[in-house]
């Protein structure tokens, strides 16, 4: 379905190497007046920033990520998660799951996916350890053999695409 919805909100978007971001990409963002950073660029730029947010000042409904769905069941759209909400979850999981600072996992999914933040989360409130795949789907089972994992989590489409 071409979606030719703009979205005009958009004014930045970070890329871990621009120089690597093909042409095509970065006149299509450029045609729209988004200006395209380097993660060096906004690391940099925090460093240089006066503004200091200390976990002890955060609020139970301060936004804490923006998630984007991919748009696969309609247009992509923003949801803004809180600190309450992504802590309700990591919590709740803390309950039910027997995972320990011994235990480690594997993060394959997009960043922007709800369900691997909230594991990450989890993982990094327990002090257990989170490792990355290669950025390969079609390697992930090397990556996961060279990693390691005690736990790992998915998603109903990865288990179909190795059913098939």
């Amino acid at each position: 379905m071409k979606q030719d919805r703009e979205i005009r909100s958009v004014q930045n978007v970070v890329i871990f190497d621009p120089e690597n971001a093909s042409d095509d990409l970065k006149k299509s963002l450029e045609d729209e007046g988004v200006r395209i950073l380097s993660l060096k660029d906004v690391t940099e730029a925090g460093k240089r920033s006066k503004v200091v947010l200390k976990p002890e000042e955060m609020e139970e409904d301060d936004v804490i990520v923006v998630n984007f769905t991919s748009g696969t069941t309609g247009y992509p759209k923003g949801i803004a998660v809180t600190n309450k909400r992504l802590m309700c979850q990591v919590l709740n999981l803390q309950k039910h799951l027997p995972v320990t600072r011994e235990d480690t996992t594997i993060s394959y999914l997009p960043n922007s996916h709800i369900f691997d933040q909230v594991i990450f989360s989890l993982f990094i409130h327990i002090g257990g350890k989170v490792g990355y795949y290669s950025g390969d789907q079609n390697k992930l089972i090397k990556d996961m053999q060279d990693l390691k994992p005690t736990f790992f989590t998915t998603v109903p489409r990865l288990l179909n695409k190795i059913y098939m």
